[in-house]
């Protein structure tokens, strides 16, 4: 679906939050970039600026570098990274919840997104955690 999305001119914009279903979308990605490469995109726009939604835990290094060489934007939740750090280590464990596992907007063109109005006040405690995730990894 998203190679005939992005083959009709369609930008993307994937939510995508835990390592496997990032490593997924970064995945059909490549595909995408292999496609264009060798001219079977004829749909494509050169302007089109797929995105993750979220991408905020990743299986490493490696996928932060895919995404940043894709040319991929992530529109983080900074709100959504602090709610979820109590549980981070309990659930992934200390070598996955390491910083240079988490947070891929460090590495890529990054958008920052807030639940308002489902959650009135949280743009300004998105902000609020943008500017003071250093305290956080």
């Amino acid at each position: 679906m998203m190679l005939d999305a992005e083959s009709a001119g369609l930008q993307l914009a994937v939510h995508a939050i835990g390592e496997r279903a990032v490593d997924e979308v970064i995945d059909i990605h490549q595909q995408i970039a292999n496609r264009r490469a060798s001219g079977g995109a004829a749909g494509a726009q050169p302007q089109q600026r797929h995105r993750i939604e979220h991408a905020q835990h990743l299986s490493g290094g490696e996928a932060a570098g895919r995404i940043a060489r894709l040319g991929l934007s992530v529109v983080a939740n900074p709100l959504h990274l602090l709610s979820d750090r109590h549980m981070l280590l309990r659930r992934l464990g200390e070598q996955r919840a390491a910083p240079g596992r988490a947070f891929a907007y460090r590495w890529a063109a990054a958008w920052l997104a807030t639940p308002y109005p489902a959650r009135p006040g949280a743009a300004a405690g998105s902000c609020t955690a943008a500017a003071s995730l250093q305290a956080v990894s």
